[in-house]
């Protein structure tokens, strides 16, 4: 008679380290989720603060007077290197001079906040 002793894991144990893993994946998943979109939000609040302070310029070297209007692509050239775009696909868009904030992105609703002030 030989003593054959098969070594390895039960169907019980492998299902419980599925049901472990899956439950640590419903709780990380969200989180890495809301990170992201958090982080994208973010960096979109730098970009709209880069394009207000070149807007401020823009305005204070030209004279220009309350309600004129800035193109973002054309009059904003030479005081910012190059214009950003929103990471979570939003554009930008500048308000006449006198609005503050004057730049804005067209996911300022976004429950992130894609606001500046």
């Amino acid at each position: 008679m030989t003593n054959k002793t098969c070594r390895g894991f039960t169907l019980l144990e492998i299902m419980v380290v599925v049901v472990l893993i899956g439950f640590l994946l419903c709780i990380a998943v969200p989180n890495l989720l809301y990170s992201f979109n958090t982080s994208r939000a973010i960096t979109c609040i730098g970009n709209l603060r880069q394009i207000e302070s070149a807007c401020q310029q823009l305005a204070i070297v030209n004279g220009l007077a309350p309600g004129s209007t800035i193109s973002l692509t054309n009059d904003l050239a030479n005081y910012i290197k190059s214009i950003p775009r929103c990471p979570s696909g939003g554009s930008y868009y500048v308000l006449p001079v006198g609005n503050s904030p004057q730049s804005r992105c067209t996911l300022d609703a976004d429950p992130y906040g894609h606001k500046l002030f």
